[in-house]
């Protein structure tokens, strides 16, 4: 006879838990909400071996928050992972989107009380496709800006809570470098910032596995290599390319200098297990790191051999496509010829960055330089705004990945406190300012969704297509109504940054303003000196509808007991 669970029975699990969430939302967009704009305050944060920063901004002081409670914990992280995203990948909006979730969750929580018929799945579909249709029309509302415009200051400036130093600097260094050039932030023990300028080469794939990291700076974990000799493999390394590897890994010991970096298109488990079990075995002989690149579509494998020539490797291919790396390996004993080279990489879980390649200068690298300019000559068309996916577009970010200068910005300060805060800033800035080359600019203070919702045309084309998107599972009437509450949390975020009333923000949309919250100014939306990358806009409602998921569609939460 199967035994019943008595009702007493406790496990690992809370139910009903979704106004725990929201209240947990609401006194984390409370703390933030501190830091918030320009005039937010300073907070004092202490670490755990009591020393102190002072800081105004919010993802620093989000990291720094701590519970105790199992649910608190959770949501906690939850938001600190989506507010991470953020700040790489755009520098700034981590405490926008989390405030702009907590105004909408609040009328979220109303709107299902009001409509108990929608099913919380057919909800979060319905506000994932809302989602969608605003970053299209965001992406419309941009506008291309370039290195030398000054618009690029005022970006930075909103990024760096209006550091006028720091914006000019970042400003310039793009000037110098390119919008596809690199900015490599460093904390200086001078008192003094200096620039730094160098080749480089950024290659958007990172390592693939954490084990390969050894340097942590702030929550960032990267691999840093010096004297890098570079094996590229075009094809996936597996178990019949053990030996060949092996080596070349024993070469690389052998030279008592230097580190190896092996970038292939993918890797088999046997491959992988080899790997695991060498890099334990070389810790402290041969610093070593592992990195995969794509090469099915045109633009992996144009970026793949770009790297290729930067680097000066010859690219081994699979036995179908040539001579097989084991022949190669069979017919020297040197292999510094077949293998690329560069003074120092620094590779994280998403990127690589290559910096005094072998091959600047080299006729490869010249022919290819070449090559780009004239097939750009001639298509002669020019672009201000990037489209990556058209051909002209995709031959500019080839040209200018090449030939992008590298900044090295080495941060300095009065003391280590100072340079490690002024870092921070650098680094948000390079990431925002870099964000509005390449995709452009909207007016700043996170209105431009309000201002897309603020006609009555949008809502009506977005609710039908979201409609359409989802077969009607949640109606026209309902699906505008989120628009609207959408619009009104946006604007409640604006009146509480701006010091304005609601029906003052109300008012100045009607009018196709925006307040200007640095000079306390209204301006027409098409002539506003206060802009945002249009990309921290579209990450923003991105990371706003993700902590919405948590919120509305939650309702149980199993934790992981601590002596489990």
């Amino acid at each position: 006879m199967k035994k019943s669970l008595s009702p007493n029975t406790h496990f690992n699990a809370l139910s009903n838990e979704e106004f725990k969430i929201y209240d947990i939302l609401s006194a984390v967009s409370s703390i933030l909400g501190r830091t918030f704009g320009p005039h937010g305050s300073t907070t004092i944060i202490e670490d755990r071996n009591l020393r102190h920063v002072a800081t105004k901004d919010g993802y620093t002081v989000l990291k720094s928050l701590y519970s105790n409670d199992d649910l608190e914990r959770v949501v906690l992280e939850f938001v600190k992972r989506m507010s991470m995203r953020l700040v790489r990948t755009v520098g700034d909006g981590s405490t926008s989107a989390v405030i702009v979730a907590e105004a909408f969750a609040s009328r979220l929580r109303k709107f299902q009380d009001k409509h108990p018929e929608i099913h919380p799945g057919d909800l979060a579909a319905a506000l994932n496709a809302v989602s969608k249709e605003i970053q299209i029309c965001i992406k419309e509302m941009s506008e291309p800006i370039t290195e030398n415009s000054d618009a690029l200051v005022e970006v930075c400036r909103i990024a760096t809570n209006n550091d006028q130093e720091v914006s000019e600097l970042i400003a310039d260094c793009f000037k110098r470098s390119s919008r596809f050039g690199m900015l490599q932030v460093e904390v200086s023990d001078r008192a003094k910032t200096e620039v730094e300028y160098k080749d480089g080469y950024e290659m958007y794939r990172g390592f693939v596995d954490p084990m390969f990291v050894n340097r942590k700076k702030d929550d960032r974990e990267y691999c840093e290599l010096e004297n890098v000799y570079v094996l590229m493999y075009e094809g996936v390394l597996g178990a019949g390319n053990i030996e060949a590897v092996g080596k070349i890994l024993d070469w690389a010991v052998n030279l008592k200098k230097g580190s190896l970096m092996v970038i292939a298109s993918g890797y088999d488990n046997a491959f992988s297990d080899f790997i695991h079990s060498n890099v334990l075995r070389m810790k402290g002989h041969l610093p070593i790191c592992i990195c995969e690149h794509g090469t099915g579509t045109t633009a992996g494998r144009n970026h793949f051999f770009d790297a290729s020539v930067y680097l000066n490797a010859d690219v081994v291919r699979y036995s179908t496509r040539g001579l097989t790396l084991e022949s190669i390996i069979e017919s020297t004993t040197d292999f510094s010829e077949l293998l690329g080279f560069t003074r120092r990489a620094v590779i994280t879980d998403s990127n690589a960055r290559f910096f005094e390649g072998a091959g600047v200068g080299s006729c490869a690298f010249t022919a290819l330089k070449k090559s780009l300019e004239d097939q750009l000559a001639e298509l002669g068309a020019s672009e201000t705004k990037f489209d990556y996916d058209s051909q002209i577009g995709a031959l500019k970010v080839r040209y200018g990945r090449l030939t992008g200068s590298t900044a090295v910005i080495h941060v300095g300060g009065s003391s280590k406190a100072e340079t490690q805060a002024k870092s921070f800033l650098v680094e948000d800035a390079s990431l925002a300012a870099k964000s509005a080359l390449l995709y452009g600019v909207v007016p700043a203070g996170n209105i431009s969704v309000p201002l897309i919702l603020s006609d009555k045309s949008n809502i009506e084309e977005i609710a039908m297509n979201v409609c359409e998107e989802n077969d009607g599972a949640v109606p026209f009437g309902r699906v505008y109504e989120l628009l609207e509450i959408i619009r009104d949390a946006y604007i409640e975020v604006f009146s509480k940054v701006s010091k304005l009333s609601v029906r003052q923000v109300r008012k100045m949309l009607k009018r196709d303003e925006i307040f200007n919250i640095r000079t306390r100014q209204f301006e027409a939306v098409d002539s506003t000196t206060a802009l945002n990358p249009s990309q921290t806009d579209i990450e923003i409602i991105q990371g706003a509808m993700s902590v919405m998921g948590l919120v509305g569609t939650s309702n149980q939460f199993v934790f992981c007991p601590k002596n489990y």
